[in-house]
């Protein structure tokens, strides 16, 4: 069997880029790959297991990110606005991400939101954020009753805990599953690789990195 999981934070900017092209492409991976499971986590406590500081935590690379993305995004045609803060408590968001109800839709709709709207995701906006999804359809005491729910914050933390435990170390992170193999596609600039993969075209000498991997001294 084979399946696309595909990890995501609502605060990554680089999720809600890769995010675009799965928007666009959704049906073409799930033709010619399997099915796209969604897999909202939270950055940090991924980050937080490798010991590691994320992007935005380091000056010169959270500046250079941010004109990395908006450089894509205008090149890409793509809406591209700052979510109200940066950083933001990304807790309810993630858990409204793993409602199972048209959760696709859901997702599009909280990054439409923050990344494309200019809308706050902050925790502390939660009833307009999901005052908006009520607008796109979605019923809202739905809504809010899977908040209050154990459920979404037993999901969101089994997704983390999945995430660590196969090994990812960032997010946006595309994990191909074919049977008992897993191979995981980190960040929106590995796509074109994704699509080679997904294609039967994967330009890896797995030879060369395995020699790679016996010569490389940690």
């Amino acid at each position: 069997m084979k399946r696309v999981d595909f990890y995501f934070d609502f605060m990554s900017p680089y999720s809600y880029l890769a995010w675009c092209w799965l928007r666009e492409n959704k049906n073409w991976v799930e033709d010619n790959w399997g099915p796209v499971h969604l897999k909202p986590v939270l950055m940090a406590r991924v980050i937080k297991a490798h010991d590691t500081k994320g992007p935005a935590e380091i000056d010169p690379k959270r500046e250079y990110l941010l004109r990395e993305c908006l450089r894509i995004a205008k090149i890409e045609n793509l809406p591209f606005k700052c979510p109200g803060q940066l950083p933001f408590n990304n807790l309810s968001v993630a858990r409204l991400g793993c409602y199972e109800n048209d959760q696709f839709k859901l997702v599009d709709e909280i990054f439409r939101l923050g990344w494309e709207k200019g809308i706050s995701l902050d925790a502390d906006n939660e009833e307009m954020i999901i005052s908006e999804l009520s607008s796109a359809g979605f019923n809202e005491d739905q809504l809010k009753t899977f908040l209050e729910d154990k459920k979404s914050r037993v999901v969101m933390k089994n997704n983390c805990k999945e995430a660590i435990t196969k090994k990812l170390f960032g997010v946006p992170s595309f994990l191909l599953i074919e049977d008992e193999l897993e191979e995981l596609f980190w960040g929106r600039e590995s796509i074109p690789h994704l699509k080679l993969k997904i294609m039967n075209n994967d330009p890896l000498d797995q030879e060369a990195y395995c020699d790679f991997l016996d010569k490389i001294q940690v």
